[in-house]
């Protein structure tokens, strides 16, 4: 029986030496397959390496991090980042120990960098303490990065508590603001719990971490989380109201209207935005005339949300100009009360705009008569109806499709050009529904002839100043938003040099701001066009050849 039970020892023990030499042959295969494929192929010499299953890969992998050629500037990353997709194929305590070997910080910081990430991927319980602990210790900003972003991902109190740990000091304010981030994005109450610690104000956590605290609670829809906005609205630090204005605007709460305007004057143009788009968003009427007076003061990218803030909340469609507003404003002779929407969007051929106040200018010359080669998706609108394959016929079943869609509160006019300028009426006139019947019969006639006068066009568009040249608050004689069609270059007219065109045009607009949209049949116009639009407040965008 002894002899029996020692001769089945002996097996066990002959077979695991022979598998492990076995493995040892096939790892040795393997390496050298991998070191001859290396030179001609990258990418498919890590294919190779797969699965990750013995220390000897970690350490060939570790060497493809390492690698440089001295006769390229740039770094192999499409080659480092296909042996992050071998590396996460990692198996066994033998090869995820020789992992953590490559943390060490006399190791090649980008060496560090991928072993990291892979390790935080896998998630393996037995790297954990490892990486928490290197986490407070870290003296490389991208190595701890990579830790805020992605420890949540062991689900474990260890985990939570380093990202708390990583939100309250870290290397940088980027970091704190990413751990808390992913500390947002788990699911078990620990991390409620230390969400409600870092926004605390007695933790004496960074600003940027509280707000960002708040942010993720109303995200994770913590229990009292709404009581929590009304002071924190009224909070000491810039970021923590900047992240309470928004949150006030997402669930609707109105009735913290007056603490949201007493945001538009805190010196910090961030937080003036944030109460600005919250204002928009919440459509507080009582909001307007602030908004109007912190416009007179703004210069830059805040005019821009106030513009659209008074847009959304009366429905109005000035243009970006506070003289409008100011003169609308004043002379109002009724409460206001707040819109129903924000304007209604009309949509030409793929431009959206929420304009009230339209003037179409369209090429009818002799070359919109030739047949469209391709077309762009959405070149036309859903429901319009192209009698032929000439530019010509679609462009005129777009433009009757959006007449039919005008709101009858819209104002708009429709002039057509080639070397002479025709328009549908003198001014621009209210979209009533015979008014709309009339625009329809006179764009279905239009046919094609002549050259291509775009700078009288234009002009003929924009209408004319009130007396005295003063713009005109509610633009009953020009628009305030203009379409400009053409598929091909401005070649007669007042002007026919298309950078003079630029030039002479965006000078007359300064005063009117009016917003002109360009619109491509072909490349041919685009070097035109595009910069037109550009420099007017405008959209291109070419939809056929």
């Amino acid at each position: 029986m002894r002899r029996t039970s020692l001769f089945l020892v002996l097996l066990l023990f002959s077979s695991i030496m022979l598998v492990q030499a076995e493995d040892s042959r096939d790892v040795k295969d393997r390496l050298a397959a991998f070191a001859a494929k290396f030179g001609q192929d990258m990418i498919g010499a890590l294919e190779i390496l797969k699965p990750v299953d013995h220390p000897k890969i970690v350490d060939a992998i570790a060497g493809v991090y390492a690698y440089e050629d001295p006769n390229h500037v740039q770094p192999y990353d499409m080659v480092y980042d296909a042996a992050d997709v071998i590396l996460l194929t990692a198996t066994g305590d033998a090869v995820f120990d020789q992992m953590l070997i490559y943390l060490e910080v006399r190791r090649m910081p980008r060496i560090r960098l991928r072993f990291t990430r892979a390790l935080c991927k896998i998630a393996n319980p037995r790297s954990l303490p490892v990486l928490a602990k290197m986490a407070g210790s870290e003296k490389d900003e991208m190595v701890q990065m990579e830790l805020a972003m992605n420890l949540a991902r062991f689900q474990s109190d260890e985990a939570l508590l380093t990202l708390y740990k990583l939100a309250m000091k870290s290397l940088s304010l980027n970091v704190s603001v990413a751990a808390v981030s992913s500390l947002g994005e788990c699911k078990d109450e620990k991390s409620i719990e230390l969400l409600l610690k870092l926004y605390d104000a007695a933790t004496n956590a960074p600003g940027a971490v509280r707000g960002e605290a708040l942010s993720a609670l109303h995200t994770r829809k913590a229990v009292g989380i709404d009581d929590l906005i009304p002071s924190a609205i009224e909070d000491k630090d810039p970021a923590v109201r900047m992240a309470a204005c928004s949150i006030a605007a997402d669930t609707n709460r109105s009735e913290l209207g007056p603490k949201i305007i007493a945001n538009l004057s805190a010196p910090e143009w961030q937080l003036r935005s944030a109460a600005v788009k919250a204002c928009g968003k919440l459509k507080l009427t009582e909001s307007v005339g602030p908004l109007i007076e912190l416009w007179k003061k703004e210069k830059g990218r805040i005019e821009e949300d106030i513009h659209k803030a008074l847009m959304e909340i009366t429905g109005k469609s000035f243009p970006p100009d506070v003289r409008y507003w100011e003169n609308w404003f004043k002379n109002l002779t009724e409460p206001l009360a707040p819109s129903d929407k924000a304007g209604e969007y009309i949509n030409y051929h793929g431009i959206k705009t929420k304009s009230k106040n339209l003037a179409f200018v369209i090429d009818r010359s002799g070359s919109m008569s030739e047949k469209v080669k391709s077309k762009t998706d959405g070149y036309v609108g859903e429901g319009a109806v192209v009698k032929d394959d000439t530019k010509m016929a679609f462009v005129k079943a777009e433009l009757i499709r959006v007449i039919k869609s005008l709101p009858p509160d819209t104002r708009f006019n429709i002039v057509a050009f080639d070397d002479q300028i025709m328009s549908w009426k003198k001014e621009q006139t209210e979209a009533a529904p015979k008014v709309k019947e009339d625009a329809i019969k006179w764009v279905d006639a239009l046919s094609p002839r002549g050259t291509t006068d775009i700078y009288d066009a234009l002009c003929e568009a924009f209408g004319r100043l009130t007396p005295g040249g003063k713009v005109n608050t509610e633009y009953k004689t020009g628009p305030d938003t203009i379409f400009l069609l053409t598929d091909g270059m401005p070649n007669t007219g007042t002007i026919s040099n298309p950078p003079d065109i630029i030039r002479n045009i965006t000078q007359l607009n300064r005063i009117r701001q009016v917003a002109i949209h360009t619109i491509g049949v072909g490349k041919l116009c685009e070097l035109f066009l595009k910069p037109l639009a550009d420099s007017n407040n405008g959209t291109y965008r070419m939809i056929a050849e």
